[in-house]
């Protein structure tokens, strides 16, 4: 665990050192004094979470949960509809523009949870991020928000099964938070993909035709009978820096 100042969009009372040891990874850090707790499923609120024996499976657990709506969480966390795009009832997108109206506020700190092996159970980086940030938000009462980046679908649809922890320290809507989101995941995969298939495809043409059966069949005979660029190809060859 690494820890580094880092600007938050929220304000805090300045720091006062206080000791803490997460039982996860055993590492001491000084926290910041707050008042209030916020994270993805519970607000200052409270809502108590129900705990079963035996532990039910991820899916059950986040189906069992009714997600607060996002405008509530980002009430908690000082930030306007002017700062953030909804998608939904439970998904938004924080603004870069609200970075820039809140770079007065006070530093918060960043916790970086990294290098850690999953158990044979699955716990791993997400699972602790969240089960610390649980810990820090419900029971030190500390202002935290959980960030972990868009799963990939590999591991979705693979042995792993997901990427948004697991257990009571999960993020939810779960299926929501692996499969789709935002939508942003599959632009990348689309993305990729054209790309792939373009250096595939010019790889290909280039090691199996001649410079001339290229150049005749990007350029086809006129009504001259001859072969030559067109305006147009020239000016993207310029617009490419190419002469």
């Amino acid at each position: 665990m690494v820890v580094a100042n880092r600007h938050l969009p929220f304000p805090h009372p300045p720091p006062i050192a206080r000791p803490y040891i997460s039982p996860t990874v055993k590492t001491f850090v000084s926290l910041p004094h707050s008042t209030e707790a916020v994270i993805p499923t519970m607000t200052s609120s409270s809502r108590k979470l129900q705990v079963m024996t035996p532990v039910p499976s991820d899916i059950d657990i986040a189906n069992s949960v009714e997600p607060l709506h996002i405008s509530e969480i980002a009430k908690d966390l000082n930030l306007s509809p002017l700062h953030y795009d909804l998608y939904g009832k439970y998904k938004a997108k924080v603004l870069l523009s609200a970075f820039d109206e809140l770079q007065d506020r006070e530093d918060g700190y960043y916790v970086v949870v990294g290098g850690i092996t999953p158990t044979p159970l699955g716990e791993g980086k997400s699972t602790t991020t969240v089960g610390l940030c649980q810990a820090l938000g419900a029971y030190l009462n500390k202002k935290v928000v959980t960030c972990l980046r868009q799963p990939s679908q590999g591991p979705t649809f693979g042995i792993k099964g997901g990427a948004a922890g697991g257990g009571y320290s999960q993020v939810i809507p779960m299926d929501e938070f692996n499969l789709h989101l935002t939508g942003d995941i599959h632009a990348i995969t689309a993305s990729n993909n054209l790309l792939a298939a373009a250096i595939d495809a010019r790889m290909f043409h280039e090691a199996s035709q001649s410079d001339k059966a290229l150049f005749n069949r990007l350029c086809p005979v006129n009504k001259e009978g001859k072969r030559s660029f067109t305006d147009v190809m020239f000016r993207r060859l310029r617009k490419l820096g190419i002469s």
